[in-house]
């Protein structure tokens, strides 16, 4: 799972959840994605973070083999 947060200021920050080594899922994907169209539906996000859980960011992929297109940016 990712969990979406604001932090301080105008930071979105989302939290890769997926023990041991915050593998990137498709249910993480899923979750990364909604994190990111949130972040992007709130005018006062200017930076969005993305840092994994317990001093790991990501081992990479978990095996899946799957297109998925990704949320585009304001920038």
């Amino acid at each position: 799972m990712a969990q979406y947060a604001r932090g301080a200021a105008a930071v979105a920050v989302i939290r890769l959840r997926n023990p041991p080594v915050n593998a990137l899922s498709l249910t993480v994907l899923q979750a990364l994605e909604d994190g990111l169209k949130k972040a992007d539906a709130d005018p006062s996000v200017k930076a969005v973070m993305i840092c994994g859980e317990n001093g790991k960011f990501s081992a990479g992929t978990d095996g899946f083999t799957r297109s998925h297109h990704w949320v585009t940016s304001r920038c």
